[in-house]
């Protein structure tokens, strides 16, 4: 029997997930949430936000009172520390991700989302081929359209048909969260030399984020070009990385040692395919478009969902999953030229001396910093930095990429 059907149906309540349903709901489509986590489930960690991302948490309704404003990027490298404020006069900021996903399900439950918590979409109903709804805990729920944001792993895009291109990068990260004495907390330290406990190059950074409260994030992330990249490295980078932290935070070193570890893998560059099916399309981590280069998955979560929008909207209106094709050409649009650049680089810094070298390049002059933020967070773009970015995305197309293995 045919389930009810929803317009959109929207599997996972993070970041992404609760962005597009909320910019739907909007515009007069109903919209159910389906978020595996309880309500009341406890949430660790911190999201660092460019001011791209504060702006659409804005537009959103969605932006934590609680978050914590920051100038800049202090950029930790070869034994210099240069300070690198956000193009003209913006803002980033740090907020409590139980903070944010809870401001984000307020907003959408307020725009009129059915918001149905402790509730996982486990199994696509499938009707000649095309999904008409989802199995849950709860029974079956219909759609018209689904959008897929259920993080890197996607349990559900997997069933799908989706799958990470495996000769495009991953990210591996482990982070903690401690009290901080530091007197100065409007900077978000983030050291590219990354090395491990021989003193050898490693293709990644690591980082210290201010928090609203007494806490500060500390955590490090490495490319999985790297030969040895698996958990127990990354752990040995993190102690290495809380050996070194650099002293103006003031940490004990007790509670570095007591924290405990978070610690994932993320799929990064545009590396899972498909990205759409006949009735349904990927967003967030389960559609991959952080950049390997700067690890801003808030900014793509909320990028690729007001993306999806309008296809969505266009789809619905016209009974016709072919527009979510136009999905797919927005993504290419905003995300094509940076990511094939970001994979680009992120080959060379599998080379521990080609990684050397570029780092000490970045930070020879303020000017090539500044530079690489405005590229990064694509905010202030001047024509020098609009210039340069299609100089170099149109070489990186002339250079072949490995072949992908779907």
């Amino acid at each position: 029997m045919t389930p009810p059907r929803a317009d959109v149906v929207v599997v996972g309540g993070g970041i992404a997930g609760a962005a597009v349903a909320i910019d739907l709901a909007s515009k007069g489509v109903a919209v159910v949430v389906l978020e595996g986590r309880a309500e009341d489930a406890p949430i660790e960690g911190n999201v660092a936000l460019t001011p791209h991302a504060i702006d659409a948490l804005t537009r959103l309704d969605a932006l934590p009172e609680s978050n914590h404003m920051v100038t800049g990027v202090r950029v930790l490298a070869h034994g210099r520390s240069t300070e690198i404020p956000f193009p003209e006069s913006l803002t980033g900021a740090t907020v409590a991700r139980r903070d944010l996903m809870r401001s984000l399900a307020d907003s959408a439950v307020a725009a009129g989302v059915d918001w149905r918590w402790s509730t996982s979409a486990t199994t696509p109903i499938l009707d000649d081929g095309t999904p008409i709804g989802f199995e849950t805990e709860d029974g079956q729920v219909g759609f018209k359209f689904a959008a897929i944001a259920d993080g890197s792993l996607s349990h559900i895009g997997r069933k799908l048909g989706t799958s990470r291109r495996r000769t495009r990068p991953q990210g591996i990260a482990a982070a903690k969260t401690v009290p901080s004495e530091a007197s100065d907390r409007s900077w978000l330290d983030v050291a590219i030399d990354l090395h491990d406990g021989r003193g050898e190059t490693v293709p990644g950074m690591a980082w210290v984020f201010p928090t609203g409260t007494a806490d500060i994030d500390m955590g490090v992330g490495v490319l999985s070009t790297y030969r040895d990249s698996d958990s127990v490295i990354i752990s040995d980078l993190l102690d290495h990385w809380c050996e070194h932290l650099p002293g103006h935070w003031n940490v004990d070193p007790d509670d570095i040692t007591n924290a405990p570890v978070i610690a994932g893998r993320v799929p990064l560059g545009d590396s899972v395919w498909p990205r759409t099916g006949p009735n349904w399309l990927a967003i967030g981590d389960a559609v991959a478009m952080t950049s390997p280069l700067n690890g801003a998955g808030a900014a793509a979560a909320l990028g690729t969902a007001r993306l999806a929008v309008g296809p969505i909207v266009a789809g619905l209106r016209n009974n016709d999953g072919l527009a979510l094709r136009r999905y797919e050409m927005l993504l290419d649009e905003a995300y094509g030229d940076q990511l094939r650049i970001a994979r680009l680089v992120a080959r060379g810094l599998a080379n521990p001396r080609f990684a050397s070298t570029l780092t000490r390049v970045a930070v020879w002059t303020e000017g090539n910093l500044d530079l690489a933020m405005r590229l990064a967070t694509s905010h202030g773009r001047s024509d020098r930095t609009a210039r340069i970015e299609r100089v170099v995305g149109q070489l990186a197309r002339l250079v072949p990429e490995p072949p992908e293995h779907h």
